[in-house]
């Protein structure tokens, strides 16, 4: 069973959130820079973590990717759908 996410009348697959992950199909926040500076995180570690994600959602309706870096070190990405994949932040 696959979860949907039912945004502006389209309807959108977790599972597709973790392929445009996977394959860098995103964008990211200004905030979403920021920590990925402070914890020295890199784009490879993004499409990693898609690669290695389980995708659900959030009580508040965001996407939440836990997977691993490159590191193997548990890296999670908090995003939306906003006609496209959008990081708003990692830890």
């Amino acid at each position: 069973m696959s979860l949907n996410i039912i945004e502006s009348e389209t309807v959108v697959d977790l599972q597709d959130i973790l392929i445009a992950i996977k394959f860098g199909r995103y964008n990211l926040t200004r905030h979403a820079r920021l920590r990925m500076e402070e914890r020295k995180l890199t784009f490879k570690d993004i499409r990693r973590c898609g690669n290695t994600g389980k995708a659900s959602l959030t009580e508040d309706g965001k996407i939440r990717i836990t997977g691993t870096g490159c590191d193997n070190e548990i890296l999670t990405l908090i995003c939306i759908y906003d006609g496209g994949v959008l990081v708003i932040t990692m830890f």
